[in-house]
């Protein structure tokens, strides 16, 4: 039976001692930071159930952490600016939410057809003050593609758009020719 000798100052100890040094110094500054709080999980925190969603879907934001039955504002902004209510009305303003006997609630916000974008989510407080925030994206807003070709000898220039972009009438795409 092979049994693998150690020499005695060999490096092989010295190196467990290192190793194991680290390990506890690592361990230390993790319970360190435990105690401190900047671990902890339990502050006020909202996310989106996705990233992405598709035009005319529903957002489902959940939050948690928060005062037991306190009254928040979800201010939800969109790519263009506006705030509306999230019941599909595209009525201004924002809709507020109370907090559960455990800190937590649920919205729901239907996506308009047509503004693709980032969309931000603030929890507001009844002082004013933004407890937590989060952002989604309309699942059209990816950017595209464009392909061209010219005509051999010609100075036909041929594009093939491709987009993840909602077309909406009155939006156009014009290309010159390079004279004026």
């Amino acid at each position: 039976m092979y049994q693998p000798s150690v020499r005695r100052g060999s490096v092989l100890p010295r190196t467990r001692i290192v190793m194991l040094t680290a390990i506890l110094a690592i361990l230390a500054m993790f319970m360190q930071l435990a105690s401190s709080g900047v671990l902890a999980s339990g502050g006020p925190s909202v996310v989106a159930d996705q990233v992405t969603y598709d035009p005319g879907t529903t957002v489902t934001l959940s939050g948690s952490g928060f005062d037991a039955g306190s009254t928040l504002s979800v201010v939800l902004t969109r790519p263009d600016g506006s705030v509306v209510t999230g019941d599909g009305s595209e009525t201004p303003g924002s809709d507020n939410v109370v907090a559960d006997i455990e800190g937590g609630f649920t919205y729901l916000y239907i996506l308009p057809l047509d503004i693709s974008g980032v969309y931000n989510v603030d929890i507001v407080d009844g002082n004013g003050t933004t407890l937590a925030s989060t952002f989604f994206f309309d699942a059209h807003y990816r950017g595209g593609t464009i392909k061209w070709e010219r005509a051999p000898g010609g100075r036909v220039v041929t594009f093939t758009i491709t987009s993840a972009w909602l077309s909406s009438p009155g939006h156009t795409l014009n290309f010159g020719d390079g004279e004026s």
